[in-house]
């Protein structure tokens, strides 16, 4: 599980109201994809998101007010999670090929 926290916005602005978030538990997000608008002292902006996978659970509601370091979602399968299909800390046989389950690093695990 990876969790989005809501990131530095920019020199002393250290939170903001939650306007519209835009995305819901089981939709997919992309690193760099607006997830929500966020008004601040200053303006109205878009925050992307710097995590991708599918929405597990939300933690705030529109309305709220938010504080940069706050964990906004969690995502499965995103950055920094375990990905589905192959576990590479655990993968113990010898001739698994990784580059099925689309990561790019060997054709066979454990050769030199």
């Amino acid at each position: 599980m990876t969790e989005f926290k809501l990131p530095e916005l920019g020199e002393n602005i250290d939170q903001g109201d939650l306007v519209r978030l835009m995305i819901s538990p089981g939709a997919n997000v992309t690193e760099g994809q607006a997830v929500m608008e966020l008004e601040t002292d200053k303006a109205v902006i878009e925050v992307p998101s710097s995590v991708s996978g599918t929405v597990k659970d939300i933690r705030v509601k529109e309305g709220e007010k938010i504080k940069v370091g706050q964990v906004i979602f969690t995502v499965e399968n995103g950055t920094g999670a375990k990905r589905s299909g192959v576990d590479l800390e655990n993968c113990n046989s010898e001739n698994y090929d990784i580059e099925d389950h689309g990561i790019p690093l060997a054709r066979t695990w454990g050769k030199h």
